[in-house]
């Protein structure tokens, strides 16, 4: 089951009305764990630049569809 998520951006404040999924993401490179809006997260990490990588994409990755 997706969740909504109704959250805050920890990176730039905006809304990030979007599922819990998507928006709930993990840097591969230091592990940092946030939630982040989709502008942010095309921008990488903010602690050190890394790919950040959501439920979504990993689900995609192992072919695990929703």
């Amino acid at each position: 089951m997706l969740a909504l998520s109704h959250k805050s951006c920890d990176k730039c404040g905006a809304s990030t009305f979007s599922t819990e999924q998507e928006t709930s993401v993990t840097c591969k490179k230091c592990g940092e764990r946030l939630t982040i809006c989709r502008s942010c997260k095309s921008k990488g990490c903010p602690k050190c630049g890394g790919k950040l990588e959501s439920q979504m994409d990993w689900a995609a990755k192992e072919g695990i569809l929703f």
